[in-house]
């Protein structure tokens, strides 16, 4: 087992390692801005989020001594925002466990895969060890594929083998350039270069990806019907990447306004749907936690289970007062430290339903500052007038580590 506990630690450890997501890319973001906007810095952002100004600056340079009583304050505040979020959405993972895959059976397609890997790693048996075979033909192909690719944005000499330099966006979004025939299709906003989501694919339901598909054929048509009658007429000069990200598209603009309908209200509905269809799980780990079952009930319902129903809630519920205490230090509103984690439960939840089922996961970045704005109202482009704490960090933990992909926040 000692190969399966590496490899665990291994997959844990490259997801925090991975520059584009989390942490580098948030808390590299609050480090920027420390330089860059000092003085609204120290109003906006506690001090332990990130050291003064000229330790911030030591990062860019580098080749000095790193001053650890200096960053200890910054270090423990990330390490324990990581710790509590991701504890308290464990914990109420841990609830419908039992619900999801021993009654419902969701598939998790990726889990399924990487859980593969876990076995085969352990080694033991021949069938193991020919599927052992099997694993390491696979690395040898991902090497093939992927080390190309790799050299090829690094150094400019090597040369680009599978055209990654070419009408790629940087998360490997492939496009079309402006004066491609396929650029006339408004919606149509482009393919992935690398294999592995079509792989994947094939650990998917047959209904599921019919359902992707068709709703796709769906969007490309309104979105065509839109072009036609007068809307997004900028569009076809845009090549496909912006198409996916500029704001006049038809995923954030009227009269479709996709990302919206599916990231917000949408996301919303589709978790108060999971917990109204999950409602005799609810009422039944309740019970037990209550000790409202009979002993034998409450033995079998909890059989598989890593905890007790009954520590399980109360660790959601310590948790969930623990952050709220953690935002509260960070100078927000009572209000705004109890929304956080209510936003990070509602976009994870629905979020982790959809992971489970297609293997693939949704995020809009603005997508949870719907609720900010029960607090705050509308605001501009710039944030309310004068800016204030209270704005500035409920926003920022919201936006991205709320309700963004998984790997830029706490998903």
């Amino acid at each position: 087992y000692k190969r399966q506990y590496l490899y665990t630690v291994i997959m844990i450890t490259m997801y925090f390692v991975v520059p584009v997501g989390y942490p580098f890319r948030i808390v590299g973001h609050t480090i920027y801005d420390r330089i860059k906007y000092a003085e609204k810095f120290e109003i906006a952002f506690p001090w332990f989020m990130v050291p003064q100004e000229d330790i911030a600056k030591q990062t860019v340079a580098g080749g000095i001594p790193v001053p650890w009583a200096e960053w200890l304050p910054s270090i423990l505040f990330w390490w324990i925002v990581v710790f509590l979020v991701s504890f308290f959405l464990v914990c109420v993972a841990n609830i419908f466990r039992r619900q999801w895959l021993d009654v419902e059976k969701v598939t998790f397609p990726i889990t399924v895969a990487a859980y593969e890997i876990y076995n085969i790693a352990g080694g033991g048996s021949e069938s193991k060890k020919e599927r052992y075979k099997i694993f390491i033909l696979g690395m040898v192909l991902g090497f093939i594929v992927q080390a190309p690719i790799g050299l090829a944005m690094m150094f400019p000499w090597f040369p680009d083998i599978y055209g990654w330099r070419v009408n790629t966006c940087p998360s490997g979004l492939g496009y079309n350039a402006p004066d491609s025939p396929l650029a006339s299709i408004a919606g149509l906003v482009g393919w992935r270069k690398t294999p592995v989501p079509y792989f994947i694919g094939y650990l998917v339901p047959i209904s599921i990806l019919f359902n992707i598909w068709f709703w796709f054929l769906v969007y490309i048509i309104l979105s065509q019907i839109s072009y036609m009658i007068g809307y997004y007429t900028g569009i076809l000069q845009m090549n496909v990447c912006a198409r996916a990200y500029c704001e006049a598209t038809p995923m954030y603009y009227p009269p479709l306004e996709t990302a919206v309908v599916a990231g917000m209200g949408g996301t919303i509905m589709l978790t108060i749907m999971t917990l109204f269809l999950s409602r005799s799980c609810i009422i039944e780990t309740i019970r037990a936690a209550l000790g409202k079952l009979p002993t034998d009930k409450i033995r079998e319902v909890e059989r598989n289970e890593a905890i007790s129903y009954r520590l399980n809630y109360l660790a959601i519920v310590v948790s969930f007062v623990l952050i709220v205490g953690l935002f509260l230090a960070c100078g927000v509103g009572i209000l705004s430290a109890i929304l956080i984690p209510i936003v990070a439960f509602v976009w994870w939840f629905s979020t982790l339903r959809v992971y489970g089922a297609t293997g693939i996961s949704t995020g809009t970045a603005t997508r949870g500052l719907a609720f900010p704005r029960l607090i705050f109202g509308e605001w501009g482009s710039g944030g309310p007038i004068p800016l204030t704490r209270d704005f500035v960090v409920t926003t920022f933990f919201m936006r991205s580590l709320s309700s963004d992909m998984p790997s830029m926040g706490w998903g």
